[in-house]
């Protein structure tokens, strides 16, 4: 991209930002030619002056104002705002070793590169949120049975090379069919997304966490022993345990869970063995009394 906009715009220095709508800034994506990055990678939105006059700003000469991202003290710098529809999508920065503002011919090139540049944008924002919707379950927000698929044979592949273990937590809403008849289908979702939150918030930045199937979910943690897992295991059964969920002001009973914990290592490891070895663990638990871990016999 930086090569394409610097040919288009006669090798200017510039770069481009991006807005983080979540935390009220942009930030630095990518930046081209003699205008090194500096010590600023991110700005608050009001910080510039395009994004606040909602067009195009020139700072033409030493006595200009200049955006908070605009660390250069000369020349001239030129901010176009990159907008879909009524979205900004962020700002292409543009810098010249000369004072002055661009001629009508160059603003117009700004214009349609701006242009170019947000449709490749929101292009790209499709793609990730289309890709999102393919590998995500839509009530829980966890990746799905087929996301886990792929990410199980990469994990396999890796504890293989690395001679580290693979564990795997199968988890089972225990009683959950007779939940859902007594209090209704949409109190049995409201239950599912209360364990995702907890799968969400109770495992590691590097364990993946997915819905398996109906009140199945399956936790996978790479580089975690048996001892590890099982100390996983029961920080999400307790957390389970402790959720609350609720529909339309109504809280609902509490939910307990049972869980199965499977691990296997060495240079060779069978990912369907491993899973079903894992399932299975969930109903050893149901049989001792629910609301507990249990650990598979996996060699």
């Amino acid at each position: 991209m930086s090569d394409t906009v610097s040919r288009l715009l006669l090798h200017a220095a510039g770069s481009v930002w991006l807005v983080d709508a979540a935390r009220a800034v942009m930030f630095r994506s990518v930046a081209w030619g003699e205008l090194q990055p500096g010590s600023v990678d991110h700005v608050d939105l009001d910080a510039c002056w395009a994004l606040r006059q909602g067009r195009t700003f020139v700072a033409s000469d030493v006595r200009s104002l200049r955006c908070a991202h605009d660390e250069t003290s000369d020349g001239s710098t030129t901010c176009v705002p990159l907008v879909s529809r009524d979205d900004t999508l962020g700002v292409l920065s543009l810098h010249r070793p000369s004072p002055g503002t661009p001629v009508v011919q160059e603003q117009r090139l700004l214009r349609v590169v701006a242009e170019q540049l947000a449709l490749a944008l929101v292009n790209i924002r499709l793609r990730g949120a289309l890709e999102q919707q393919s590998i995500r379950d839509p009530l829980t927000g966890l990746f799905n049975r087929r996301f886990l698929e792929q990410a199980f044979a990469l994990e396999v592949h890796r504890a293989e090379r690395t001679g580290k273990p693979l564990a795997a937590i199968m988890l089972d809403v225990d009683h959950f069919k007779p939940f859902n008849d007594t209090h209704g289908h949409e109190a049995g979702d409201a239950v599912l997304r209360a364990v995702g939150h907890v799968l969400t918030t109770s495992v590691r930045s590097g364990d993946i966490a997915c819905r398996f199937g109906g009140e199945e979910f399956m936790l996978l943690l790479p580089g975690a022993d048996e001892a590890s897992a099982l100390a996983r295991a029961e920080v999400v059964r307790v957390a389970i345990a402790d959720e609350t969920s609720s529909i339309e002001g109504r809280t609902l009973p509490g939910v307990t869970a049972s869980l199965g914990v499977a691990v296997a290592t060495g240079p060779r490891i069978d990912a369907a063995k491993l899973t079903r070895a894992a399932d299975e663990a969930p109903y050893a638990a149901k049989r001792s009394g629910r609301d507990r871990v249990s650990v598979a016999a996996f060699t």
